[in-house]
């Protein structure tokens, strides 16, 4: 026996890479409406000297200042409010974020390292909104701040990391900034829930310019992966692509690679998405699980490839597509091979077009 099957356990689990999952986001974060102010300082404490020498908690906000977005939500061991004082777009084609957290609880908290990134640290200060990152849902982009050689985002420092009850940390952050067309981003704060849809506004200006050369801004592409429980596809996109991963054990019998009835609907939904795609080129790629040898799993995936791709051209009604069928035998896994969910979610054909 080649492949073995057991159950049917769910395909791939649904997660966004690059991005925290926070739900149920309409009920924790709120967007407000009211003017960014300025001012000299906040309630937090001394106004602090900015990337690298701020001492204090404060973050140039003022006491008059309105937040345009806030949540109540937190995972601090305080209880602590998070509100968003300006999200603005600067001259230097940059976008200047200021927030602010206040300890709303009854005793004093700390906040030293939590708003840190947690990956490649070394040598980065970890007193720092590092970990603070901005997301385009729209355009699939994640925008992490402005940082120098030593890792140091272009950012406010903090010293003091108490805070009483009533008191704020204040600080702010710097970020290469979307396309023109941007008008609200969504802010992902690793001590509560991403707030969503926060008007991004003009006339920004940075409290100080940069202690040094900044690094090359970062950038990267948004992936998302979700899965549809009850036809076993999943799907892998960005941007520009969309990756639908079928399960095997629903479009074909164990070691066939005659299509099954249970096969039409998903392939019915696969080719709409097709017509409704700019692609000229699909790609349809067949895998299976480790079980056996490649004697018998190349031919079989090039044989479940081969048939995908004749009855998605028989149900893909726009001409002028050109479909490339392949096979990879048990190569390339998604999933360890090593347990039963992992060789299932690794028996798969990859259909995969341009959006």
């Amino acid at each position: 026996m080649v492949e073995q099957r057991k159950g049917s356990p769910a395909f791939w689990r649904r997660a966004s890479l690059g991005v925290r999952v926070a739900a149920p986001a309409v009920a924790l974060a709120t967007v407000l409406t009211g003017c960014v102010g300025g001012g000299d300082g906040g309630e937090g404490g001394d106004d602090g000297g900015g990337s690298g020498n701020g001492g204090g908690n404060g973050g140039g906000t003022g006491d008059g200042a309105k937040p345009i977005a806030s949540t109540d939500e937190t995972v601090l061991k305080f209880s602590a409010k998070t509100e968003i004082m300006q999200l603005q777009r600067t001259q230097d084609d940059m976008v200047f974020l200021s927030f602010r957290i206040t300890n709303t609880g009854d005793e004093p908290g700390e906040i030293f390292s939590e708003l840190a990134t947690q990956a490649d640290t070394d040598g980065a200060s970890l007193n720092s909104p590092s970990g603070v990152s901005l997301i385009d849902p729209q355009g699939m982009k994640h925008y992490l701040p402005q940082s120098y050689s030593n890792k140091d985002c272009y950012c406010k420092l903090w010293d003091n990391y108490n805070i009483e009850p009533g008191k704020s940390l204040e600080t702010w952050v710097v970020y290469p900034a979307p396309p023109k067309n941007v008008k609200k981003l969504s802010v992902d704060i690793p001590t509560s829930p991403a707030i969503f849809d926060v008007p991004l506004s003009s006339g920004g200006e940075v409290p100080e310019d940069p202690s040094g050369k900044l690094a090359k801004p970062r950038v990267l592409d948004l992936r998302q992966i979700e899965e549809d429980l009850e036809d076993g596809t999943a799907r892998d996109e960005n941007n520009d692509e969309t990756n639908v991963m079928l399960s095997s054990d629903v479009l074909f019998e164990l070691n066939k690679s005659d299509l099954t009835s249970k096969a039409d609907s998903s392939l019915k939904k696969v080719a709409e998405e097709i017509d409704e795609s700019s692609a000229k080129t699909v790609k349809v790629d067949g895998y299976t699980d480790n079980s056996g040898d490649d004697s018998i799993n190349q031919p079989l995936s090039e044989d479940r490839a081969s048939e995908v791709t004749k009855k998605l051209k028989e149900l893909v009604k726009r001409k002028g597509i050109e479909f490339k069928p392949a096979g990879h035998g048990s190569s390339d896994p998604v999933a360890s091979n090593d347990t039963d969910d992992g060789r299932q979610k690794n028996r798969r054909v990859s259909v995969r077009f341009a959006k």
